[in-house]
């Protein structure tokens, strides 16, 4: 009796399950209709117990335009994806998706926070130290610069990123500043295959794409408007 208790209790999980997908699926469906012009719709992330993984992301937040994403709380459009050539395969891992995002900008379309639909995601235990993870999104993101950021600002900009990116590991630990050159010297290596795949963007694009960080804005009109985000 107990294992036949046990098993219509597993069903009963199972097939709830496979409602809330077949529901989620359907809602999103909808939701990349009512956003014709995006390429990525992001949802808010809700971790175990309940909290929100980004606070300018919740349940109760208003719809807008976003310079990144994760790709645990997130979906695409396929044709689109193919379409752009999708993720750096040299990146490996870490900051696939705001280069990704800055794609779809330059091409003509948004990546747009939508609140309706939530993502629970249960962490894993392993591969979450930051200290190993920091390097790679540093050098991918210096990657990132060297590829998409038109001539002359990619000097600055590149630099700039150098140096936040050191400013955030002398915040964390002495140990995180100490192992930076490292980043450094795996950044430098990869400059020849950056180079070969450097695609520049329109500055104003870019610069727009960078100000979404701080200044979210809820539409493609407002993103180039002089009162809005690259005010």
């Amino acid at each position: 009796m107990i294992t036949t208790r046990n098993r219509r209790e597993e069903l009963r999980r199972t097939l709830g399950k496979l409602f809330e997908l077949q529901h989620f699926f359907a809602r999103l469906e909808l939701v990349f209709g009512q956003h014709a012009g995006a390429a990525v719709i992001t949802f808010p992330e809700l971790r175990d117990g309940g909290a929100s993984a980004d606070p300018t992301k919740l349940p109760s937040s208003p719809a807008h335009l976003v310079s990144a994403y994760p790709n645990c709380a997130a979906a695409m459009r396929r044709e689109t994806y193919l379409r752009l050539g999708g993720y750096p395969i040299f990146f490996e891992h870490a900051y696939e998706e705001p280069d990704y995002a800055l794609q779809c900008y330059a091409a003509g379309y948004t990546v747009c926070f939508d609140p309706r639909l939530s993502i629970r995601h249960h962490l894993s235990p392993q591969n979450r130290s930051g200290l190993s993870r920091h390097p790679l999104n540093a050098r991918n993101e210096l990657w990132s610069v060297l590829m998409r950021c038109p001539f002359p600002y990619v000097i600055a900009v590149a630099l700039f990123r150098i140096w936040r990116q050191f400013r955030y590991a002398c915040s964390n630990r002495p140990t995180w500043a100490i192992r930076e050159p490292v980043w450094w010297w795996s950044a430098f290596r990869g400059i020849p295959t950056c180079l070969r795949h450097r695609s520049p963007i329109e500055w104003r694009v870019y610069y727009a794409w960078m100000k979404l960080a701080r200044q979210p804005v809820s539409s493609a009109s407002q993103l180039f408007d002089r009162k809005g985000a690259v005010a």
